[in-house]
């Protein structure tokens, strides 16, 4: 039951946000509506990542926050995690080099970005991959680890964060690949999604920062892959 509610929450997540990407790189929308697309599909990953799991972990699971990663991580040692947020700002910054990243980032095409649509951006970004990791390393990780052990909990969570990932640019996929065992380790050490978030929110905001400024510097509109 667990597996077909997280299949089901990753494959209608997936064909939404493919359904957007289709439609704002062919119909080319004006600039507000590419705004609105871009922010719901994060606010459609904050319900089927966040809210969705939560209430069926409330409803089906007794001490449902402490078994899904809603704790305060205290043994995962902090050095280690600040040197593979350190790791990924490096990786991030040589990446927004590349033409093909350089195509995707940052979603939000403007050129000139106001205080709004910088706001706009953090906040949903935000709720959104809190929301994901909640889902893959609080969720998943933590519930099929109590039901079934630790190696079926990393490996299933893993495959289906892997599979989450279906239909973006080979980088990322190979990306997420390459990232789970450091998001991974930390949630699984302390049960907390804490760490896990803090790093994949370095890993948006250091790539969606590097491409802005390299965009701007050169701006030219979305290109098709």
């Amino acid at each position: 039951m667990l597996l077909g509610f997280s299949v089901a929450c990753i494959i209608i997540f997936q064909l939404f946000s493919l359904s957007v990407d289709r439609h704002v790189k062919s119909s080319k929308p004006g600039e507000r509506a590419e705004i609105v697309w871009v922010f719901s599909r994060r606010l459609m990953g904050l319900i089927f990542f966040g809210i969705l799991p939560m209430l069926y972990a409330s409803r089906f699971i007794p001490d449902w926050a402490r078994e899904t990663g809603l704790n305060w991580p205290t043994r995962f040692p902090t050095v280690v995690n600040s040197g593979f947020i350190l790791v990924v700002v490096v990786v991030m910054w040589n990446a927004s080099r590349s033409p093909e990243v350089l195509r995707e980032h940052p979603e939000i095409r403007s050129r000139n970005w106001s205080l709004l649509l910088w706001t706009g951006n953090i906040v949903t970004w935000t709720v959104y991959l809190a929301a994901y990791e909640y889902f893959f390393r609080g969720f998943l990780l933590g519930l099929l680890t109590a039901s079934n052990g630790p190696v079926y909990g990393i490996l299933v969570s893993s495959g289906l964060y892997v599979l989450a990932h279906f239909g973006r640019p080979w980088s990322e996929i190979l990306g997420s690949i390459a990232i789970s065992p450091a998001m991974v380790w930390p949630a699984a050490v302390d049960a907390s999604i804490l760490n896990p978030v803090l790093l994949h929110l370095t890993l948006a905001f250091a790539i969606e920062g590097f491409c802005y400024d390299r965009r701007h510097k050169n701006f030219h509109p979305r290109q098709p892959v």
